[in-house]
């Protein structure tokens, strides 16, 4: 296919030399480059994103991806507006077929089969008041020409928060039973777009970088369309506010309205902690119980083998759970307070048995060695004795 290509002249620049004979330097045409230009809109609408009235346009440095088959090349656009134009300098961009993704990434693509593979919904989501998280919103192109009209991949779900401060959320399949996030092969079929899990998650969390949400803004959560076989879930703050029963089907380019979640602060206190992890096989119904004893639910003598992860969650669920703060897994170290939150990174520690406390407002977490209360090296004042020794006045002690 012949390129449409627009000529951009580079500016050569001459120069002049105080030279003793008072010569001037020759000046040089440099190279002329060219520019590759597509223009791009989405599902044939006159608009970027087209759903439910949800209407938003291109924007000054707004950047795609356009994918021969063998390379992926990043297009950006100075336009505003319904369509814009991208453009690509460089004079190595061939091809015949195309795929197309919004917005530009890393990504693979097989332009016979129509498909584009990479695609990441992400399953933490910073919060935008008024419109959706940028990154998350992916649509994708096939086109044979210039000229490419995007399809949205996604649902987006819309919603207002009230009540307390409300810093962070999840929607979340329940039971496990629903895909939303990760990462998905996309095909173009018949001008429509089948998204293929390969590492989905079953929850979306989002946060609005330790902000509070307003309870005068919208906000908008991009997921995968997925089929929910029990149905799905709102938390805000870890608290389950809106829960949908049944089987429920999300369509891509579709807005779904989950309205006002009123956030009403819950007793901790109140709830059934226990500890899931590898060691209870992350089995339902396995769970190691907590007691609240004060200001902290306990297990006591929990055996840890070397390598196992573990978390803690409410009534046997992971509607309400806690996880460490960092890069999973996050290693504990006994004897040390940690700050543990909702949807949190797995844990561990050296093998050994251990107390588990969680405090009652669950926002820390530690472990006690099973009688490890003395320093490396110190002496106890327990000691064994026996026939082995005569039961005589000397002793084996332990350290």
């Amino acid at each position: 296919m012949k390129m449409k290509k627009n000529l951009f002249a580079i500016a050569a620049v001459a120069m002049v030399a105080a030279v003793s004979c008072n010569k001037e330097i020759q000046q040089e045409n440099l190279p002329v480059g060219e520019v590759v230009t597509f223009e791009a809109s989405v599902d044939g609408a006159e608009t970027r994103v087209a759903l439910d009235g949800k209407v938003s346009k291109w924007e000054k440095g707004d950047k795609i991806t356009i994918h021969n088959g063998t390379t992926g090349y990043m297009f950006s656009t100075t336009d505003e507006g319904a369509t814009a134009d991208f453009t690509y300098a460089g004079d190595d961009f061939t091809g015949e077929k195309f795929m197309a993704v919004s917005p530009a990434g890393t990504y693979t693509a097989d332009v016979e089969a129509k498909t584009v593979g990479g695609i990441v919904i992400p399953d933490k989501q910073v919060l935008v008041a008024g419109t959706y998280p940028a990154d998350a919103a992916i649509a994708v192109a096939y086109t044979e020409s210039q000229s490419l009209s995007f399809k949205n991949a996604v649902a987006l779900l819309k919603f207002k928060v009230k009540g307390g401060a409300v810093t962070y959320g999840c929607f979340y399949a329940d039971g496990g039973k629903g895909n939303l996030t990760g990462k998905y092969d996309v095909a173009y079929n018949d001008g429509d777009l089948a998204l293929n899990p390969v590492e989905a998650k079953q929850w979306c969390d989002f946060h609005m970088n330790g902000a509070a949400l307003s309870e005068e803004a919208t906000y908008y959560l991009a997921v995968a369309p997925a089929v929910f076989e029990t149905g799905f879930a709102m938390s805000l703050n870890g608290v389950e506010v809106k829960k949908y029963s049944g089987e429920y089907t999300l369509k891509r380019n579709k807005i779904y309205d989950l309205g006002t979640l009123e956030y009403k602060v819950a007793d901790p206190s109140s709830l059934s902690w226990g500890i899931c992890g590898d060691m209870t096989g992350w089995a339902e119904g396995a769970d190691i119980a907590m007691t609240l004893d004060g200001d902290w639910f306990a297990a006591e003598n929990v055996v840890v083998a070397a390598g196992q992860y573990f978390k803690l969650r409410a009534d046997g669920s992971w509607n309400v759970n806690r996880g460490a703060e960092g890069e999973s897994p996050v290693t504990l170290a006994a004897g040390t307070e940690n700050s543990v939150v909702h949807n949190g990174q797995n844990m561990t520690v050296a093998a050994g048995t251990y107390n588990f406390y969680l405090s009652k407002d669950c926002t820390k977490f530690k472990v006690e060695a099973v009688g490890g209360s003395e320093s490396p090296g110190e002496k106890s004042e327990w000691a064994i004795l026996g026939a082995f020794n005569s039961w005589a006045d000397k002793y084996f002690v332990t350290t």
